[in-house]
């Protein structure tokens, strides 16, 4: 079996191409991503109906969504990404570049949750935090 922080490396580069069928192969049937702290358009999408809803949902709102590792760090079947996620605005052409920490948990091998953070020192205190 891979380790967890493959699996989630294996995600992102999914998501960077935005291979839906790359993504589900590695998703738990129950996955689960919840964004509620993200800026715009906060939500939680679970499932294979959720995974193509977010795909969707990026590719109307951003012409390119690019996905850089800053850091993994992996606990058994728990890993904290610390991403940073550059956007171009569909449309509008604006630039943004954010810093960001997606806690993720697996099953089996397979991607069941993410939780997306966008304070990184939070998360990574609540990471270690959770070890204890």
């Amino acid at each position: 079996m891979a380790r967890s922080a493959d699996v989630v490396r294996r995600a992102l580069e999914a998501l960077n191409r935005r291979d839906l069928a790359a993504l589900e192969a590695l998703a738990d049937p129950a996955i689960e991503l919840d964004l509620s702290e993200r800026v715009l358009n906060p939500a939680t999408y679970r499932g294979a109906e959720g995974l193509l809803r977010f795909l969707g949902e990026v590719d109307d709102l951003w012409t390119s969504m690019d996905i850089s590792v800053e850091r993994i760090i992996e606990r058994g079947d728990e890993v904290l990404a610390i991403l940073l996620v550059k956007l171009v605005g569909r449309g509008s052409g604006v630039e943004m570049e954010s810093p960001i920490a997606q806690w993720w948990t697996l099953r089996d091998g397979k991607l069941l949750r993410m939780f997306l953070r966008t304070d990184v020192d939070a998360a990574l205190r609540d990471f270690e935090a959770a070890a204890h």
